[in-house]
C-alpha cells in the first residue's frame, strides 16, 4: 500500500490517519501503519504516527518496527 504511488498516497494516509487517529493503532494483516510505513522508508508516515503516540517498539507480526526498517527497507 505505501509502498506505490508515493505521493498522493502518502498524503491520503497521512489525511486518514489525522482524521481517524484510531488508525495509527488498528492492525491490518497483524501489523500497524507504523510497520507498513518504516518498511517502505515513509518518513513523513512515520514521523506523523510517532507524533499520534503509536509506541514505537509496538509488536505485528512478532516484530517491531525498527526490524521493519532494517530488514524490509528498500
Amino acid at each position: 500500500m505505501i509502498q506505490s504511488g508515493r505521493a498522493r498516497l502518502i498524503h491520503f494516509v497521512i489525511d486518514a490517519a489525522k482524521n481517524d487517529p484510531s488508525l495509527a493503532t488498528r492492525r491490518f494483516a497483524g501489523a500497524t501503519l507504523l510497520h507498513f510505513a518504516a518498511g517502505a522508508g515513509c518518513l513523513e508516515v512515520v514521523a506523523l504516527l510517532l507524533r499520534l503516540g503509536v509506541d514505537p517498539n509496538i509488536l505485528g507480526r512478532g516484530r517491531t518496527p525498527l526490524y521493519c526498517v532494517a530488514n524490509e527497507c528498500r
